[in-house]
């Protein structure tokens, strides 16, 4: 094939486009300090089976209020570092041991969250694979209300 006769104009806006997409869904993974990313088929029978884990909404709680995980903890991702630095001297010892599951609309505010939480000294963080958003689209319980 003979690269004069490829069509650049075309190419190049593409290529643009397919280099934004990747970044916008890898940046967040890049930025959580090493999380990892779990299905929220997986939590859900994880949360079902009555395992001991806390999944933790930083969404607004606004946005909290409109849909969430059941049984859900809501702290917004703009309150959690000066929450964390008012629990640091032990009381969030307990918190520590136990699997806790970032959730927000997508992935961006979880994953800094999970940056935000590993500094803090949790060891046990996993990101809701797709957020709120894909919770919902497969049909997972959710609940309303604060």
């Amino acid at each position: 094939m003979d690269l004069s006769s490829v069509n650049w104009q075309f190419i190049a806006p593409v290529a643009v486009i397919m280099a934004a997409l990747l970044v916008i869904r890898v940046l967040p993974r890049l930025t959580s300090g090493g999380a990892s990313v779990v299905e929220p088929s997986q939590v859900n029978a994880w949360r079902l089976a009555g395992e001991d884990l806390m999944i933790l909404d930083v969404r607004s709680p606004a946005e909290f209020a409109k849909g969430h995980v059941p049984d859900a903890v809501n702290m917004p991702v703009v309150s959690l570092q000066s929450r964390l630095l008012d629990l640091r001297f032990g009381e969030t010892d307990a918190f520590k041991s136990v699997p806790v599951y970032l959730m927000c609309e997508t992935e961006a505010r979880a994953s800094a969250a999970a940056r935000l939480m590993k500094q803090s000294g949790f060891k046990r963080l996993a990101i809701i694979g797709g957020g709120f958003r894909r919770w919902k689209r497969e049909g997972l319980p959710t609940a309303s209300g604060a």
